[in-house]
């Protein structure tokens, strides 16, 4: 099984790469279609073009596995019963795009899907105004334009660069969040927000952050970013310490102990 995820995922670099072209073609328009999904949660024609591109070149590829997508929900193909699927986001970071901030992203997981949960199969992450092309097959190792990922050992706490987001749709989540973040930002050395999980997630198995923390996302947003760190080295965690993060979107990730450092204080405010 392991060649054929394998080669499904050399060919999904080659559909990513060549959807992201509509990204890095409609960055800067003036003229963008934009809806709001939700209060301050936006939507683009460019979304919605990238998922149907994405959408068809899978199926045609791979019609014997599932999809789930974050703009057209789930869909299992031609076969319902599958067990594989795609976990899709178009556009991860859409309101760095619509105000032309280049930190966005393609997100495509291949993942198995157990009555335990979504086991991680590979990633891919692809920012294509930078250019920047992030993979993983598990056991296979993480890559950066194909040069290997190592993750390096994170300094204490009082000393690394995290990374979050905040859950601005959740205002039920925000009590517990504020807290925290508060706690966590005089105890580390230094905490960005970027605008996108899967980039962050990226990032930390880069050796840009140290490590990212944050609750309440979608399967799509750190599905790819997640195994990509696994096989960078990193450990990625639910807020239980275990390893639902797909499932519950409650997610510490970076090196094991800071990660360990970070959940002991994250535990103190989400139960």
């Amino acid at each position: 099984m392991n060649k054929a995820i394998i080669a499904a995922m050399r060919e999904l670099l080659g559909i990513v790469s060549k959807t992201g072209e509509l990204l890095s073609d409609g960055f800067n328009r003036t003229d963008l279609i934009i809806h709001e999904k939700a209060p301050r949660d936006y939507v683009t024609e460019l979304d919605l073009a990238v998922e149907r591109q994405l959408v068809e070149a899978l199926r045609s590829q791979f019609p014997e596995w599932g999809i789930l997508a974050e703009e057209s929900g789930a869909s299992a193909g031609d076969t319902p019963g599958s067990e594989i699927c795609w976990i899709v986001d178009p556009l991860d970071g859409t309101a760095n795009f619509i105000h032309g901030i280049p930190h966005v992203a393609i997100s495509v997981a291949l993942a198995r899907q157990r009555s335990s949960g979504f086991e991680l199969l590979g990633g891919v992450v692809f920012n294509p105004i930078l250019e920047q092309m992030y993979s993983a097959v598990r056991g296979e190792g993480a890559f950066l334009n194909g040069v290997r990922l190592r993750l390096r050992p994170a300094p204490p706490l009082a000393e690394s660069f995290l990374a979050t987001g905040f859950p601005i749709r959740w205002h039920e989540v925000l009590a517990q969040y504020l807290p925290c973040f508060s706690r966590i930002a005089l105890d580390c050395g230094g905490m960005r927000r970027l605008g996108s999980a899967a980039l962050d997630l990226c990032y930390t198995a880069a050796g840009n952050f140290h490590g990212f923390w944050e609750p309440h996302l979608a399967p799509w947003d750190v599905a790819a970013g997640g195994i990509i760190l696994q096989e960078a080295g990193g450990s990625v965690v639910d807020f239980s310490g275990g390893d639902r993060f797909v499932e519950t979107g409650n997610i510490i990730a970076g090196d094991p102990v800071l990660v360990k450092a970070l959940l002991d204080i994250i535990r103190q405010y989400f139960s």
